[in-house]
């Protein structure tokens, strides 16, 4: 993807986000979406009850209701009406491309690296994995869809490519979940599924 399309494709994802941040919080509810309860297993599992999670695509900053005042959060979403909405959570934010963002984020820095549901809107995930790899000191937690031709074509409508990304993007993974049930488009019933991978980094 040349700068020309990717600046086109930021500002198709930016759109199509700044519209829902009002309601974003209730439709994931509604699209019954599984990222935050994996997350949680994955933490309670392998025993992460504390420290400063960067959470990429973050959003409204809904995890902090799901993890709690136990962490600190620091976020990053190219929507500014979605950053807005995760600031009143006690997120710190950053309003913009992740890959851009995430190169000004020191070597091991925070703790946690999340990315739930997001790095479809993003070509090089590999390069990316590599810097969460480079700030985390701890663990990363990422969600993968894989998105029908259908699904991918109603995107492309609302001028957003998606990427179904393999699982090799992640090394070594401590922990794997492959096609599992992910969440459920509110607006056609469409299942989306995918696979969810966490990584231990110490």
């Amino acid at each position: 993807m040349n700068n020309t399309e990717a600046e086109k494709q930021r500002k198709g994802v930016m759109s199509v986000y700044d519209k829902m941040a009002p309601t974003y919080d209730k439709l994931n509810n509604d699209a019954q979406y599984q990222g935050e309860a994996i997350l949680l297993e994955m933490y309670k599992k392998y025993g992460i009850s504390a420290g400063k999670i960067f959470d990429i695509g973050c959003g409204t900053g809904k995890v902090k209701d799901l993890l709690g005042d136990s962490f600190t959060y620091e976020g990053v979403d190219l929507s500014p009406a979605m950053t807005h909405e995760a600031a009143k959570r006690g997120y710190t934010c950053h309003t913009g491309a992740v890959e851009d963002v995430i190169k000004e984020i020191g070597d091991k820095s925070v703790d946690h690296v999340i990315a739930l549901s997001c790095l479809y809107f993003i070509e090089d995930v590999e390069t990316l994995i590599k810097e969460c790899e480079r700030i985390s000191r701890k663990s990363i937690f990422i969600i993968l869809e894989h998105f029908g031709q259908e699904a991918k074509e109603r995107m492309e409508s609302a001028q957003v490519h998606v990427y179904n990304h393999p699982l090799s993007i992640v090394k070594d993974p401590t922990e794997t979940k492959k096609d599992i049930f992910l969440w459920k488009r509110p607006s056609t019933g469409d299942i989306v599924n995918g696979n969810a991978l966490f990584k231990l980094l110490e």
